[in-house]
C-alpha cells in the first residue's frame, strides 16, 4: 500500500454530519475493491503506527475532568437516543419561514435545514398534525414537504422535522 503517487479509490458517502463549527465527521464505504487492496487498506488504517500516533491526546488528564465526563455520561444515559447519521450535510439556518396545514399558515423558525429537509421551532400548543404542507421561505419559494417528527422542547415551543415530499 505504500506508493509514491497517492491512492485513488471509488468511494460512496454513507453519512456526514457536523460534530461543532470546527469539526466534521463521515463515513464512506468503498466501492469495486479488490481482495489484496481491502487487505493492504486494513493494514494501513488500523496495524500503522501513524495511526495511532496521537489517539491519547484528547484523554482526560486530571480527576476533575474525568469526574464531569462521569457525570456527563451519566446524564446522557437517561436521554432519548435519536439517530444523527445524515447522508447529506446540514446547516444552521435561524430564519423565518411560513408552513401551509390545513388552510392556516403557521409561522415556523428554520433551526437547521439539508438539501432534502428542515428542522423547524413552532409556537403554540399543539403540534402539526398532518402528514404534509408546503413550507414557503421568506424570499417567496416554496416546497412540498412531509413531517418526520414533533417533539415539544418547552411548554408552548414544540421543534419538528420535515422532508421533501
Amino acid at each position: 500500500m505504500k506508493t509514491k503517487q497517492p491512492l485513488s479509490l471509488a468511494v460512496r458517502l454513507v453519512y456526514d454530519e457536523t460534530l461543532s463549527p470546527k469539526a466534521f465527521r463521515c463515513g464512506l464505504a468503498f466501492k469495486g475493491l479488490d481482495a489484496q487492496t481491502y487487505q493492504g487498506l486494513v493494514r494501513q488504517i488500523f496495524a500503522s503506527a501513524a495511526t495511532w500516533k496521537h489517539a491519547h491526546d484528547r484523554r482526560f488528564k486530571g480527576n476533575l475532568a474525568m469526574s464531569w465526563a462521569l457525570v456527563k455520561g451519566v446524564w446522557n444515559y437517561f436521554q432519548p437516543s435519536a439517530t444523527t447519521r445524515r447522508a447529506g450535510s446540514r446547516w444552521t439556518a435561524h430564519h423565518w419561514m411560513r408552513l401551509h396545514l390545513h388552510n392556516s399558515w403557521l409561522p415556523v423558525l428554520a433551526k437547521n435545514q439539508s438539501r432534502d429537509g428542515v428542522e423547524v421551532i413552532y409556537f403554540g400548543w399543539k403540534a402539526p398534525r398532518a402528514g404534509s404542507g408546503v413550507l414557503v421561505q421568506a424570499e417567496g419559494q416554496s416546497r412540498p414537504v412531509r413531517i418526520l417528527h414533533t417533539r415539544f422542547r418547552f411548554r408552548a415551543v414544540g421543534a419538528s422535522g420535515w422532508v421533501s415530499s
